[in-house]
């Protein structure tokens, strides 16, 4: 059985605007049959992306519940002083609420794509707790206050931000069925109050209002009980417009012209025909502001059976992502106009709106300076901070390597973090898919995919290949097992259990215990190397990095206890006063006693667990026992002194024949109250350094304590444990299994891991991952047939031109053979040349060459190629240099 897999992979590229942008590309593979490592890649990425998943929302959950407090606690505040409102006595007028605008500015550091993540967490966030979210990224929406204003409206009043009845009303309309009579046996329909706005006021605050307050206004009566709803019937009665009656209203509350905000400030005469609306929405000021159960002018009507389940809403959050590409004055006006329904100055009733301001340059620069003190004055600031990405990245980092099987190598790690996440997009997102690619190429490759499941299925695995296949893997696939071919040849592990007397161990069984031994290696890396972190943590110049995914990388790369750096830390720690060596000591140790990463427990086999286990207890006690013989070394007399004994013997330790530069050093003694110059003093130091050769180095001229020899010990122990406990990984059989990605023909014998050597494979992926996307589209448009495979467009040389070329190939090609400007008329005759059409000066081109031509020239401007031109009207200016066929 066959299936098609299509590999779905990354394509960063300039942008016009942001500088990066992001698109995804389809790669087909090819055939495969169903038995290859497909199947495997998907449970392997399954079980790694649920980690990375969770140590994300793990790692980002603190900043999040300060923003969600943030937002609850201006919420309740906004509820409260409701409460107070309503339960106030009579007042003449609308009430005034002078309250700032709570805002939260999320300072969320570069402006990369993984934003849109954290918005978009955010908004799920508020929606989860039935609010009402606005995100409106900078563009053509926040080019003046009305259309962000109207933006904001619209999502507001979205049906799936705040759901409604099934028979609700559009985004324009406020409607709402309060009383439901399907159940009832009245033949008379549910009443519905509905306002249409006009196209003026349709997507404004006024409108936002009354649609919010409505919204309320049923969710407040769904918790009344059934008698109350008949105790006060309405009776519907229609006023005049020029003649407002507050006869039907209950006691205390005056009638609020909502759809006229100021008419409370200004007599009607003085209002403009901006707010003016339909007799109808009139109507629905006097009928549905009292009260929103309407019934018929019968009389009482027997009690409601049931209620409708619409939800009370919640606050109202602004997001903007980018508040710093959106122009001063639109922020101004805009602050302003939010403030006044925040309040309560127009209409009375107050907004329970919510800013959130996202920032991607500092608070001084991007956001406090382009305002002036009164709009400052109307927001309630409270700054939160999103970690940068890199710390984002370390998290993903360290959930790769507890991750058992796949893993990186050294050369494609750097690549992906250095080249491409520092310093193209910055995103952790994308190296995460990256990640993914690289994983998926690996499977895909790898000759025999089953190697990366646990010891006890990959055994069962070896044992159903046929010896000719076994041999052919040892000597062929893997270069790294050939030794294991032969019998004898190599002798078996001290570190893995051996077979049973009397029975020579079959090819299976040495394969299957290199796979134990790189399972027990990738459990051993991560806190191996937290505890070597621990004892080089009181170093101050750190050579081994700073964080624990740098020195996995240096592992990768040369084994650690190979590499220069870990040379230099050894000479450190043996520099390192005894205070601090005790206490890094006892530090290591108990970093062996916090459980290790739980995320892929199961994935380990038990057997692993249970030795793996026992060699950091191993390790733990060894560690304290280190510290107990250095702490009684370091408490000795310091008349516990002795030399070397190769010293012990010798009376005169200076050679008779320096006698005479010492004579000559000490008739000429350094005088520290004259002059010298700096030729002088390196003299004089180059004399005392040829009188004394071998004072400072020679082992001889040395005393040691018993804190310098306990201590000369420990250092060697640590280099022997490191390298047994985590050897370095290419000096292992089978690492071709489990570090990759590396192509079928990439292997050598030099090991993975090795950064200088540059592989085909290695290099074919760092063009999908970078493409030079300039040069792709260049060769694609002067050469097509070797991108689209037709022979009908193949080309014996580069500047050949055939008019089976696509029309954009063919003007692409002559514009490259012409100067700074264009002529139209001559590239016009120059392609109909091309094409096979007779022109000349009397013949002009026809209609149909002159729509391919000019819309060809439109695809090249489009492209960026080309431009027109003021000085000719005729003319183009060519763009592009340095591009020849």
């Amino acid at each position: 059985m066959l299936r098609l897999l299509f590999m779905e992979g990354i394509s960063i590229y300039p942008g016009s605007r942001s500088g990066l942008v992001i698109a995804q590309f389809y790669h087909f593979i090819a055939i495969l049959p169903v038995d290859t490592g497909y199947s495997l890649y998907v449970d392997a990425w399954n079980c790694l992306r649920c980690g990375i998943e969770d140590e994300l929302k793990s790692f980002s959950a603190q900043i999040f519940a300060q923003i969600d407090g943030f937002l609850q606690s201006s919420y309740s505040t906004w509820l409260a002083h409701r409460e107070v409102v309503s339960k106030s006595a009579l007042y003449e007028g609308p009430q005034v609420n002078c309250q700032e605008i709570p805002t939260a500015l999320l300072l969320a550091g570069v402006n990369t794509p993984d934003h849109s993540l954290i918005y978009g967490q955010l908004r799920s966030s508020v929606l989860r707790r039935n609010g009402c979210v606005a995100v409106v990224t900078a563009g053509s929406d926040t080019l003046t206050p009305r259309s962000l204003v109207s933006t904001i409206v619209n999502q507001f009043m979205k049906k799936k931000d705040s759901p409604v009845e099934s028979g609700g009303a559009s985004l324009l309309t406020c409607e709402h069925n309060t009383v439901d009579f399907n159940e009832r046996g009245d033949a008379e329909p549910p009443q519905t109050d509905t306002i249409v706005f006009t196209s003026s006021t349709r997507s404004t605050y006024l409108t936002l209002s009354e649609w919010y307050h409505n919204e309320i206004r049923i969710a407040d009566q769904q918790l009344l009980p059934d008698e109350t709803l008949t105790k006060n019937p309405v009776t519907r009665c229609r006023r005049s417009i020029s003649q407002p009656s507050d006869a039907n209203h209950p006691v205390g509350r005056r009638l609020r012209n909502s759809v006229f905000p100021r008419s409370n400030q200004a007599s009607p005469k003085r209002i403009t025909r901006r707010f003016t609306v339909r007799p109808e929405a009139d109507r629905f000021t006097k009928e549905s502001v009292p009260t929103s159960v309407s019934i018929s002018s019968k009389g009482a009507s027997p009690p409601a059976t049931k209620l409708s389940t619409r939800p009370k809403p919640g606050p109202l959050v602004v997001i903007l992502p980018q508040v710093e590409s959106v122009a001063s004055s639109v922020l101004e006006e805009f602050i302003e106009l939010t403030s006044l329904y925040v309040s309560g100055q127009i209409g009375g009733r107050a907004l329970p709106i919510i800013l959130v301001f996202g920032l991607s340059t500092t608070p001084e620069v991007g956001f406090e300076a382009r305002l002036s003190a009164p709009t400052l004055g109307r927001l309630k600031l409270e700054r939160f901070t999103v970690p940068a990405p890199a710390v984002f990245l370390e998290a993903v980092l360290n959930t790769l390597i507890h991750f058992p099987g796949f893993h990186l190598t050294h050369s494609m790690c750097a690549y992906l973090t250095d080249s491409l996440f520092l310093c193209l997009d910055y995103s952790v997102r994308n190296f995460i898919r990256r990640v993914q690619f690289c994983m998926l190429e690996h499977y895909l490759n790898c000759a025999h995919s089953h190697l990366l499941l646990t010891p006890e299925k990959a055994r069962i695995y070896l044992s159903s290949l046929p010896s000719q296949s076994l041999a052919n893997m040892v000597s062929l696939t893997y270069p790294s097992v050939a030794a294991l071919a032969v019998e004898g040849c190599q002798p078996w592990p001290s570190s893995t259990p051996k077979p049973v007397p009397g029975k020579s161990p079959s090819l299976v069984d040495r394969l299957t215990e290199q796979l134990v031994v790189h399972w027990r290696v990738q459990y051993l890396v991560p806190p191996v190397l937290k505890w070597l972190l621990h004892l080089t943590s009181h170093i101050s110049p750190l050579p081994l990095g700073k964080s624990f995914t740098d020195l996995y990388r240096l592992w990768l790369k040369d084994g650690l206890v190979n590499s220069e750096a870990f040379s230099l830390t050894v000479s450190l720690l043996s520099g390192l006063s005894k205070e601090k060596l005790l206490q890094a000591l006892d530090e290591a140790a108990s970093s062996l006693d916090s459980p290790s990463c739980s995320a892929f427990h199961h994935l380990w086999p038990k057997d692993v667990l249970s030795v793996c286990h026992e060699m950091l207890a191993d390790l733990a006690s060894t560690t304290r026992q280190w510290r107990d013989t250095l702490h009684t070394a370091a408490t000795e007399t310091p008349t516990n002194i002795r030399k070397y004994p190769a010293c012990q013997d010798r009376s005169d330790p200076l050679p008779t024949s320096l006698s005479p530069i010492i004579q000559t050093v000490t008739a000429n003694p350094f005088d520290g109250r004259r002059k010298m110059s700096m030729r002088g003093l390196r003299q004089h130091l180059q004399e005392l350094a040829a009188a004394s050769p071998g004072r400072g180095t020679s082992p001889c001229s040395r005393v040691s304590s018993a804190w310098d020899l306990k201590r000369s010990a420990f250092l060697d122990w640590l280099r022997n444990e490191l390298g047994r406990l985590i050897p370095f990984p290419s000096s292992l059989p089978l690492h071709e299994v489990f570090y990759g990605p590396v192509g079928p023909h990439s292997i050598n014998k030099q090991g993975l891991c090795d950064s200088n050597a540059v592989q085909p494979f290695s290099v074919t992926l760092r063009r999908r991952f970078n493409p030079p996307y300039q040069k792709c589209m260049h060769l694609s448009l002067v050469d097509p047939g070797t991108y689209l495979q037709l022979p009908d467009l193949h080309l014996d040389a580069s500047d050949c031109l055939i008019p089976t070329l696509p029309d954009l190939c063919i003007l692409y090609k002559l514009h490259l053979e012409s100067t700074k400007m264009i002529n139209l008329y001559d590239w016009l005759m120059a392609f109909a040349t091309v094409i096979g059409e007779n022109v000349c000066k009397d013949n002009p081109p026809s209609k149909q060459v002159q729509v391919r031509f000019f819309h060809g020239l439109a695809q090249l401007h489009h492209l960026g190629f080309i431009k027109s031109t003021r000085r000719k009207v005729d003319h183009v200016l060519r763009l592009t240099w340095g591009l020849t066929l």
